[in-house]
Protein backbone atom coordinates (compact mmCIF):
# COMPACT_ATOMS: atom_id res chain seq x y z
CA UNK A 1 0.00 0.00 0.00
CA UNK A 2 2.61 2.73 0.65
CA UNK A 3 4.81 1.23 -1.53
CA UNK A 4 2.01 1.99 -4.36
CA UNK A 5 1.60 5.37 -2.92
CA UNK A 6 5.71 6.02 -2.74
CA UNK A 7 5.72 4.22 -6.75
CA UNK A 8 2.93 6.53 -7.76
CA UNK A 9 4.26 9.79 -6.52
CA UNK A 10 7.68 8.60 -8.07
CA UNK A 11 6.40 8.00 -11.48
CA UNK A 12 4.23 11.73 -10.96
CA UNK A 13 7.24 13.67 -10.46
CA UNK A 14 8.95 11.70 -13.26
CA UNK A 15 6.42 12.64 -15.89
CA UNK A 16 6.23 16.71 -14.57
CA UNK A 17 9.98 16.69 -14.90
CA UNK A 18 9.63 15.12 -18.70
CA UNK A 19 6.71 17.35 -19.39
CA UNK A 20 8.89 21.00 -17.61
CA UNK A 21 11.74 19.79 -20.01
CA UNK A 22 9.23 19.17 -22.78
CA UNK A 23 7.28 22.18 -22.49
CA UNK A 24 9.70 24.20 -21.02
CA UNK A 25 9.03 27.30 -24.21
CA UNK A 26 5.41 27.28 -23.71
CA UNK A 27 4.26 27.64 -20.24
CA UNK A 28 0.57 27.71 -20.78
CA UNK A 29 0.82 24.47 -22.79
CA UNK A 30 3.00 23.18 -19.65
CA UNK A 31 0.00 24.33 -17.11
CA UNK A 32 -2.50 22.15 -19.28
CA UNK A 33 -0.06 19.40 -19.38
CA UNK A 34 0.51 19.00 -15.92
CA UNK A 35 -3.53 19.60 -14.57
CA UNK A 36 -4.26 16.83 -17.52
CA UNK A 37 -1.67 14.59 -15.42
CA UNK A 38 -2.75 15.64 -11.80
CA UNK A 39 -6.74 14.71 -13.41
CA UNK A 40 -4.91 11.61 -14.45
CA UNK A 41 -3.13 10.96 -10.61
CA UNK A 42 -5.02 12.31 -8.07
CA UNK A 43 -8.12 9.38 -8.33
CA UNK A 44 -4.88 7.16 -7.97
CA UNK A 45 -3.55 9.28 -5.16
CA UNK A 46 -6.97 9.29 -3.36
CA UNK A 47 -7.91 5.57 -3.80
CA UNK A 48 -3.78 4.76 -2.30
CA UNK A 49 -5.00 7.19 0.78
CA UNK A 50 -8.27 5.66 1.35
CA UNK A 51 -6.53 2.04 1.30
CA UNK A 52 -3.67 3.75 4.00
CA UNK A 53 -6.22 4.99 5.84
CA UNK A 54 -8.43 1.75 6.54
CA UNK A 55 -4.55 0.14 7.31
CA UNK A 56 -3.81 3.11 9.71
CA UNK A 57 -6.71 3.00 11.31
CA UNK A 58 -6.29 -1.14 11.61
CA UNK A 59 -2.88 -0.24 13.19
CA UNK A 60 -4.24 2.32 15.67
CA UNK A 61 -6.54 -0.31 17.22
CA UNK A 62 -3.95 -2.64 17.74
CA UNK A 63 -1.91 0.01 19.47
CA UNK A 64 -4.72 0.92 21.46
CA UNK A 65 -5.36 -2.85 22.48
CA UNK A 66 -1.48 -3.05 23.11
CA UNK A 67 -1.82 -0.30 25.39
CA UNK A 68 -4.78 -1.26 27.87
CA UNK A 69 -3.18 -4.84 27.65
CA UNK A 70 0.17 -3.57 29.23
CA UNK A 71 -1.76 -1.44 31.41
CA UNK A 72 -3.60 -4.48 32.57
CA UNK A 73 -0.23 -6.76 32.78
CA UNK A 74 1.34 -3.72 34.77
CA UNK A 75 -1.85 -3.97 37.28
CA UNK A 76 -1.42 -7.85 37.77
CA UNK A 77 2.41 -7.34 38.34
CA UNK A 78 1.88 -4.58 40.67
CA UNK A 79 -0.61 -7.33 42.65
CA UNK A 80 2.10 -9.90 42.45
CA UNK A 81 4.72 -7.49 43.38
CA UNK A 82 2.99 -6.67 46.94
CA UNK A 83 1.94 -10.30 47.27
CA UNK A 84 5.52 -11.19 47.04
CA UNK A 85 6.73 -8.69 49.46
CA UNK A 86 3.89 -9.38 51.94
CA UNK A 87 5.07 -13.20 51.72
CA UNK A 88 9.16 -12.16 52.66
CA UNK A 89 7.70 -9.90 55.45
CA UNK A 90 5.84 -12.70 56.77
CA UNK A 91 9.00 -14.93 55.94
CA UNK A 92 11.20 -12.33 57.61
CA UNK A 93 8.91 -12.10 60.91
CA UNK A 94 9.10 -15.94 61.58
CA UNK A 95 13.09 -15.84 61.05
CA UNK A 96 13.68 -13.11 63.65
CA UNK A 97 10.89 -14.39 65.98
CA UNK A 98 12.69 -17.72 65.63
CA UNK A 99 16.50 -15.82 65.43
CA UNK A 100 17.44 -18.10 62.68
CA UNK A 101 19.48 -16.10 60.41
CA UNK A 102 19.29 -18.01 56.96
CA UNK A 103 17.50 -20.88 55.71
CA UNK A 104 18.88 -23.34 52.85
CA UNK A 105 15.08 -24.15 50.40
CA UNK A 106 16.44 -26.60 48.11
CA UNK A 107 18.14 -24.31 45.47
CA UNK A 108 17.70 -21.41 47.24
CA UNK A 109 18.96 -19.13 50.31
CA UNK A 110 17.08 -17.21 52.13
CA UNK A 111 19.21 -14.98 54.65
CA UNK A 112 19.45 -11.65 56.08
CA UNK A 113 21.45 -8.62 54.63
CA UNK A 114 23.07 -6.06 56.50
CA UNK A 115 21.23 -2.85 56.07
CA UNK A 116 23.69 0.04 54.88
CA UNK A 117 23.57 3.62 56.65
CA UNK A 118 21.92 6.51 55.71
CA UNK A 119 21.89 10.18 56.93
CA UNK A 120 18.27 11.31 57.46
CA UNK A 121 17.79 14.92 58.28
CA UNK A 122 15.19 17.70 58.64
CA UNK A 123 15.74 20.12 56.75
CA UNK A 124 14.01 22.97 58.91
CA UNK A 125 16.21 21.80 61.76
CA UNK A 126 19.80 21.66 60.19
CA UNK A 127 22.23 24.42 60.86
CA UNK A 128 22.92 26.44 58.03
CA UNK A 129 26.42 24.76 56.95
CA UNK A 130 25.01 21.81 56.23
CA UNK A 131 22.28 22.90 54.04
CA UNK A 132 22.95 22.60 50.06
CA UNK A 133 21.28 25.27 48.25
CA UNK A 134 19.93 24.48 44.64
CA UNK A 135 18.65 27.17 42.25
CA UNK A 136 16.95 26.50 39.15
CA UNK A 137 16.85 28.82 35.86
CA UNK A 138 14.18 28.31 33.45
CA UNK A 139 12.39 30.72 30.65
CA UNK A 140 9.15 32.12 31.70
CA UNK A 141 7.98 30.48 28.26
CA UNK A 142 4.13 31.62 28.74
CA UNK A 143 5.60 35.37 29.44
CA UNK A 144 8.05 35.09 26.69
CA UNK A 145 5.03 34.01 24.37
CA UNK A 146 3.15 36.80 25.20
CA UNK A 147 5.58 39.58 24.21
CA UNK A 148 6.67 38.01 21.48
CA UNK A 149 3.53 37.52 20.22
CA UNK A 150 3.06 41.19 21.07
CA UNK A 151 6.17 42.28 18.82
CA UNK A 152 8.38 42.72 21.15
CA UNK A 153 12.06 42.12 20.31
CA UNK A 154 13.57 39.38 22.96
CA UNK A 155 17.19 38.70 22.86
CA UNK A 156 17.46 34.90 23.49
CA UNK A 157 13.89 34.15 22.43
CA UNK A 158 11.88 33.61 19.22
CA UNK A 159 8.47 32.42 18.01
CA UNK A 160 9.25 29.03 15.94
CA UNK A 161 6.20 27.45 14.35
CA UNK A 162 5.85 23.22 14.72
CA UNK A 163 5.83 21.90 10.97
CA UNK A 164 2.05 20.83 10.00
CA UNK A 165 1.33 17.06 11.01
CA UNK A 166 -0.49 15.08 8.98
CA UNK A 167 -3.44 13.98 10.68
CA UNK A 168 -6.38 10.96 9.59
CA UNK A 169 -9.81 11.35 11.36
Amino acid sequence: MAFNLWRTTKQYKELEILMEESYSDDPEQLEVALNNLLEVYEPVIESNAEELAEYIKNLQSIAKAQKERAKELSELAKVNEKKADRIMKDLEYALNTLGIGAVQAGVHTFRFKKGSTVVEADVNKLPTPYIREKVTREPDKVKLAKELKAGTSIVGARLVKNPDKLELK
